[in-house]
Parts: structure tokens; sequence; C-alpha cells
């Protein structure tokens, strides 16, 4: 890291450390943003602290540098549903000084979290797969990002479905982990990422079919119950979502039908094979026909 950003890092954990204890009781509205705003200062502290203790204990300085940013990237999107939700509700009981200092840190950070995430993302998978796929790969980063943001800043919109916002932000925070553990499917963590990223895929697909039943079935309804816009992005999200999955699913079956047609001719023709030309190409066209397909390849 360089110095000055060292610097800044260490001084915005001091700051926000400082003015969540100062501020400890002056937002009856929402208590726990001073407690975000305690505790991410104190990880973003114990952070900085960490850089230099790597000369003489890097193996452990790591371990838990990486826990404490695992644990300040889900401690940051607690923080943003607190602190978003009540932007809805403004004028607040709630200082303002504390109040936008938490709003504008947020902002930062979730977007210095993106731009440099999906650079170092982008980066990391260039060693493993073509741009095409990279450029994929960070449309569907932002993607998740732009679910959570709006499911937080609309959280108290929607009366008559409540789920509706809850849906958007469990669906960005999941979509999120399974993207970012692909690059870790082609390293040594092969084995516990795929299955993690399966089981995450299959609870994704269950949380779709949830939504489905809570966005559709006030479709006639919604108007003057719930915010038009948080409503038409989860409609227009979720028809989407469900084009694609559906897409997917058929080219995935057809894909696999043609693989083994050819299979067996090539067997056919040579004898048993452990691999064909066919089923070879066949992969191939399922992650560059259908980008999201990567996700099993």
């Amino acid at each position: 890291m360089d110095p000055y950003d060292f610097v800044l890092w260490f001084c915005l954990g001091i700051a926000m450390t400082v003015l969540g204890v100062i501020y400890k009781d002056k937002c009856p509205a929402e208590p726990y943003i001073p407690i975000y705003l305690i505790v991410a200062g104190a990880t973003r502290v114990a952070i900085c602290i960490l850089i230099p203790l790597k000369l003489f204990y890097k193996k452990a300085a790591m371990v838990v540098e990486g826990i404490l940013c695992l644990f300040g990237l889900c401690w940051l999107i607690t923080g943003g549903v607190w602190v978003f939700s009540q932007h809805s509700l403004m004028p607040i009981n709630c200082n303002l000084d504390l109040y936008y200092f938490a709003f504008g840190t947020l902002i930062i950070e979730c977007f210095v979290i993106v731009l440099f995430g999906s650079l170092a993302v982008a980066v990391a998978y260039f060693t493993f797969a073509e741009a095409g796929r990279v450029f994929y790969y960070i449309a569907w980063i932002l993607l998740s990002i732009v679910m959570t943001v709006f499911g937080a800043l609309f959280i108290n919109f929607c009366p008559i479905q409540p789920n509706v916002p809850i849906f958007l932000i469990v669906a960005g925070v999941v979509h999120f982990m399974i993207i970012i553990l692909q690059p870790l499917k082609r390293s040594w963590f092969e084995t516990p990422s795929f299955i993690l990223q399966s089981v995450l895929v299959l609870f994704y697909f269950c949380w779709l079919i949830a939504g489905c039943v809570w966005v559709f079935s006030i479709a006639n309804i919604y108007q003057g119950y719930c915010d038009e816009y948080l409503y038409k992005f989860a409609f227009r999200l979720l028809i989407f979502q469900c084009a694609f999955w559906g897409s997917w699913v058929i080219l995935l079956l057809y894909l696999t039908i043609k693989s083994r047609q050819r299979n067996s001719s090539y067997e056919r023709l040579h004898g048993n094979a452990t691999e064909s030309p066919g089923q070879l190409w066949d992969l191939d066209c399922i992650v560059d026909i259908f980008p999201f397909a990567f996700f099993f390849y």
C-alpha cells in the first residue's frame, strides 16, 4: 500500500471511530449507525496496523488481514442497509453530521470497492479467460452492487409487500458472492469454492422463485402502496433473470444432447475414447455463446 493511502485510510478509520463514539446516543432513529462507524473504523485501523507486521509475521498477518477484510465487507453491506434505509425517511431523528458522514463514507467506499475490485478481478481472470468473459464478469458484479444498493435505499418503500426490497438485497449479495468465487475455481481452492458456489447457485435459484411470487403477486395492486421505481426495477430484473436462466437451461440441454450424439458417432468410428472432439467443442460453446455458463465450466 502506498504511504499516502496508508495515512488516508488510517486517519479515516480513526475519524469514523471517534465520530461514532461522540454521537453514540445522537441517532435514536437508527441507533446502529454510530455502532457501524465505531466497528468499521476499528476494523480499518486494525487492517492498517497489520500492514507493517507483514514484515515479521507474514503468513499470520495475511490470514488475519483476510478475515478482517471479509468481515469489513459484510459489515459495510450491513451498514449500508442501516444508513440508506433512513435516507428515504428524511428528515429523521438523527444528528445530521453523524448521518451525512456515515452516508458519505459508505458511498465512497462502495465506489472504491466496485472500481478496484472490478479491476483486480479483471486482471486475475485475464489469466484464465478471454476479454469477452471479463466484460461479462464485471457487468454481473456491477448488477449485484446495484441490486443490493437499490434494495437498501428503498427498504421502507413497499409496505404492501416488504419482501420486495429484501429480495433485492439478498439476491444482490448472493449474486456477488457467486461471481467472486469464480476465479478461485481455477486455483488451489478449486473444490471448496466449487461446492460453495453450487450451494449458492441453488439457493439463488430458490430465492429467485420466491422473488417472483412476491413481485408478480402485487403486479395489479402495487400502485400507491409500493414505490414505482423499486417495483419496476424488481419486476424487470426478474423478467430478465427468468429469461436468462430459462435460456441457459435450454441451451445447456441442447448442447448436452448434441455432445452425446457426437460422442456416440465418434466412438462408433474410432472405438472407445475418453474425450472426443465433439465434447470439447460443446464445452467451449457453452462458455462462448452463453457467458454465465462459465460458473460450471
